[in-house]
């Protein structure tokens, strides 16, 4: 389980680098289409540039939907992560329990060998 958990975290991580540089591209197309719809003259290539524009923040707004659906799967598989932890954990308690509750028991018989039988014979 666990190591399934790893693998998926750097499943994730390398798409969050491979959304990274396309919101990097994305972001550089942006500006400079900003830059030609500002010097654009025309009437005609206005709309079309705006339209590109649109889309290429559209786009934007998926990428940081896909960022924080990872996210939110990435903080997920840390829960089940610390979760199986925290059981590991209670289940070494209960045994260490169960072995002092064992050596209480076998001193119980020993004092009682000891003590108690030697006193009625």
């Amino acid at each position: 389980m666990k190591g399934n958990s790893v693998n998926k975290l750097s499943n994730i991580e390398f798409r969050q680098h491979k959304e990274k540089h396309i919101s990097t591209n994305i972001d550089g197309l942006n500006t400079s289409l900003s830059n030609t719809i500002n010097e654009i003259e025309e009437d005609e290539l206005k709309p079309l540039a705006r339209t590109v524009q649109d889309s290429s923040e559209s786009l934007n707004t998926a990428i940081s939907n896909i960022k924080y659906r990872d996210y939110c799967i990435i903080e997920h598989l840390n829960n089940i992560v610390d979760t199986e932890s925290k059981r590991k954990y209670k289940v070494y308690i209960r045994y260490i329990m169960l072995f002092m509750i064992m050596w209480v028991i076998i001193a119980m018989f020993i004092i009682i060998a000891v003590v108690y039988l030697p006193m009625h014979n």
